[in-house]
């Protein structure tokens, strides 16, 4: 079944990536596409089933990355090769992986992910070494990067406002009463906001900085 989908560009050409959950545990790769639709290739490092799928470009190294959300880790795959880059996996923990984002913070290249144990993990992305790991609520279920230095990430009921300097929480937000997704968008009239829909009955609610 797919799940998520990315897009692609290498060397001036463009591809779709698409992961693939599989509750019957049978292996799902990762599958490549070009915009016509042919499919050109797959990743098959893992049987996991991939919630999500990203791209992170390294500017210095002039690489693309895959990055997929899995059932008790997160994987990183080096896009022109196709193998294995790093596999971040915190012991013991046995829970499914919803969403990721990839930072350059202090002049490191840091992965942040939500888990569905509620927390927070914080990892160094080219060693995949563990840096951090924040109990933040529940299920965490999203995240959206606000700024340089504000990630907002979305959970069971709730909103919170994770400050990265000091990797700390400093804003609570109530507003629905199941899981919630979250993304940044750009009003044309409040400027900068957040959007959040519950993920049982769809409500959809905007967030506006009121700084």
């Amino acid at each position: 079944m797919l799940y998520s989908a990315c897009f692609l560009n290498e060397n001036e050409k463009n591809f779709i990536l698409t992961s693939n959950y599989n509750k019957k545990g049978k292996p799902e790769p990762i599958k490549i596409f070009d915009l016509n639709g042919e499919k050109i290739g797959e990743i098959n490092d893992s049987n996991d089933s991939t919630l999500i799928i990203k791209i992170y470009y390294d500017e210095i190294l002039s690489k693309n990355y895959i990055v997929t959300g899995n059932l008790n880790c997160i994987k990183s795959y080096n896009y022109n090769s196709n193998k294995l880059y790093h596999k971040y996996y915190d012991k013991g923990n046995k829970y499914m992986h919803f969403d990721i984002i990839i930072k350059d913070i202090n002049k490191k290249i840091k992965l942040i992910e939500c888990c569905e144990d509620g927390n927070i993990r914080i990892w160094n992305f080219h060693s995949g070494i563990i840096l951090n790991k924040i109990k933040v609520s529940e299920i965490l279920t999203s995240l959206s990067l606000w700024n340089d230095n504000h990630i907002f990430i979305g959970a069971n009921g709730k909103i919170f406002l994770l400050e990265l300097k000091n990797e700390i929480v400093i804003k609570v937000l109530l507003g629905h009463n199941h899981c919630c997704t979250i993304k940044k968008i750009i009003h044309p009239h409040y400027g900068e906001c957040i959007i959040s829909q519950n993920a049982k009955n769809s409500i959809i609610k905007m967030w506006i900085n009121n700084r």
